[in-house]
C-alpha cells in the first residue's frame, strides 16, 4: 500500500467515524463499521451483498486499458478471508445461491490500434460461476459476431425453475441502446432464450436490478433516453413481460414531460416495487433524487412520486416543486425495510450549510406511503458515490460504493444500524 494513500484514507476514516483516534474506530465486539479497500489502480465498487456470516463484495480495476474485477470475501466485520481477480473483467452483478456465487457483466478485449476510439475497448456480457472458495466452476460469454456490436451484462435474478435470467444493453452503430433479458441453464450458463427490447429514437439505459415475481413474470426499470449535444431528456419505463416474450405491459412515469429522469434501482416491497433515479431539467441542472412507487404489475402509483434536495429536504420533507434545487443530487439505490418503507441511497454535493467536503453519501428514510422519516449524510472530504445497499439480518444497512481522493479511488463498505449511523 502507498503510504501517502495509507494516510489519506486513515483521515477520511475518522472523519466518517467523527472518532479522534484510530482506537475509537476497533471493530472488535461492533455491528457497525466503515471499510475500505484499495488496489494498485483505481477501484470502484460494484455491489456487495450480505451472508449469514459475512459478506460478498464485487470491485473492478481499471489502468492504463488493463481491466479486471476482484471477488472477496469478509468477515462480519468487513475483514477480507479471501479475494479472486477475474482478468479482462468489468463486472457489475453478483447473485448469491446455496453453493457458490454467480458473477455477471463483460469480458473486456482491448485493441489499442482499433480505428476508432470507440472500437478499442470491446465487450461480450460475461456470467461466471464461483464456488465458495472463489474457484472458477463455469465462465461463459456471450455477444454478437457482427462488426462493433458489443454485449454489456448489468443485473442478475433467478426463476422458479432455477433458471437464471440476466438483464443487459447491446451497443450497436447507428442503433439505439437495446435492453436485453436472457435465460440461462443453472449448470452450463449458456443461453437458453433472450429477448430484446427498446424503442425506435430511443436508448433504453437499465436499472442495476431484474426480480423474477411470484406471478412468474420478469420487472426491471429503465430510463427511455434522448441524448443531443447538450441536452438530455429522458423518461421511466418499467417493462414487465412473461419469460420469453415481447412486452406485455410497461409502466411509464414523466413521458409527457421535457425533462431527464434516470431508472438507477428497482426493489421489491410488499405492497410492490419502489425506484429511484436521478431528476433535472434537460441542461442537467437543478439536479434531485426522485422516487415513485409501482403496483405488483409494475404499473406507477398514482401521485407516489417524490423529490428530495440535500439541502432543502434536510428538515424530513419532499418537495413541492421538483425543480427547486440547492444542491446537486444523485439517486443511486434504494431497499425496501421490514415495515414495507425504503431506505433511499443517493450523494449530494456539499454547500457550506450541509457536508463534509466534496460528494457526501445521502441517505433518506421512507415510510411504505413515501414519507420521510429522516435523512441523514455520511462522508468525509473525498468524494463517496454508493452504488448499492442492502438490508442485513439485524434491521441494519450494507453500502457499497467507491471514494475518490485525491485522484485515486478504493473501495468503501459501510455496515450502519436500522437509523442509518455508524457508531
Amino acid at each position: 500500500m502507498r503510504l501517502g494513500k495509507f494516510i489519506i484514507l486513515s483521515i477520511v476514516l475518522l472523519e466518517f467515524a467523527g472518532c479522534k483516534n484510530l482506537e475509537d474506530v476497533e471493530l472488535t465486539n461492533r455491528n457497525t463499521f466503515i471499510h475500505f479497500y484499495e488496489k494498485s489502480a483505481n477501484y470502484s465498487g460494484a455491489v456487495a451483498e450480505p451472508l449469514q456470516d459475512g459478506f460478498i463484495l464485487l470491485g473492478n480495476l481499471n489502468q492504463d486499458l488493463k481491466f479486471s474485477s476482484i471477488v472477496s470475501r469478509t468477515d462480519l466485520a468487513g475483514k477480507v478471508i479471501w479475494e479472486r481477480e477475474i482478468p479482462n473483467s468489468a463486472m457489475r452483478a453478483i447473485k448469491v445461491t446455496t453453493d457458490g456465487y454467480l458473477v455477471l457483466g463483460d469480458s473486456i478485449a482491448v485493441d489499442p490500434l482499433a480505428a476508432q476510439v470507440t472500437d478499442i475497448v470491446k465487450a461480450k456480457a460475461r456470467l461466471i460461476k464461483i464456488d465458495d472458495s472463489g474457484n472458477t466452476v463455469n465462465d461463459y460469454s456471450w455477444g454478437s459476431s457482427a462488426t462493433n456490436v458489443y454485449f454489456h451484462g448489468g443485473a442478475i435474478t433467478l426463476d422458479d425453475t432455477g433458471n437464471v435470467i440476466t438483464l443487459g444493453e447491446i451497443d450497436a452503430p447507428n442503433s439505439p441502446t437495446r435492453s436485453f433479458v436472457s435465460a440461462h441453464d443453472p449448470i452450463s450458463l449458456k443461453v437458453v432464450w433472450s429477448q430484446t427490447y427498446g424503442y425506435v429514437n430511443r436508448d433504453f439505459i437499465n436499472s442495476r436490478s431484474i426480480h423474477f415475481t411470484a406471478t412468474q413474470k420478469i420487472i426491471w426499470a429503465s430510463s427511455a433516453l434522448d441524448e443531443q449535444s447538450s441536452t438530455k431528456r429522458a423518461y421511466l419505463s418499467v417493462p414487465f413481460i412473461s419469460p420469453n416474450s415481447t412486452f406485455v405491459n410497461s409502466g411509464l412515469f414523466g413521458q409527457n414531460e421535457d425533462l431527464y429522469y434516470s431508472a438507477a434501482d428497482i426493489q421489491p416491497s410488499g405492497t410492490g416495487f419502489g425506484i429511484i433515479g436521478t431528476f433535472s431539467n434537460i441542461q442537467g441542472q437543478n439536479q434531485n433524487i426522485y422516487f415513485v412507487r409501482t403496483d405488483p404489475s409494475g404499473n406507477i402509483m398514482q401521485d407516489s412520486q417524490k423529490f428530495f434536495d440535500g439541502i432543502l429536504s434536510a428538515d424530513n420533507t419532499s418537495l413541492t416543486i421538483p425543480t427547486n434545487s440547492e444542491t446537486g443530487d444523485t439517486g443511486n439505490a434504494l431497499v425496501s425495510t421490514k415495515d414495507g418503507g425504503y431506505l433511499l441511497v443517493g450523494t449530494m454535493a456539499t454547500t457550506t450549510t450541509r457536508g463534509n467536503g466534496g460528494i457526501d453519501i445521502l441517505l433518506i428514510r421512507l415510510d411504505p406511503f413515501g414519507n420521510m422519516l429522516w435523512n441523514k449524510t455520511i462522508g468525509g472530504s473525498g468524494d463517496e458515490t454508493p452504488s448499492t445497499v442492502r438490508l442485513t439480518d439485524d434491521g441494519g444497512f450494507l453500502i457499497c460504493g467507491t471514494l475518490t481522493i485525491g485522484g485515486l479511488s478504493s473501495v468503501f463498505l459501510i455496515k450502519t444500524d436500522k437509523k442509518g449511523e455508524v457508531k
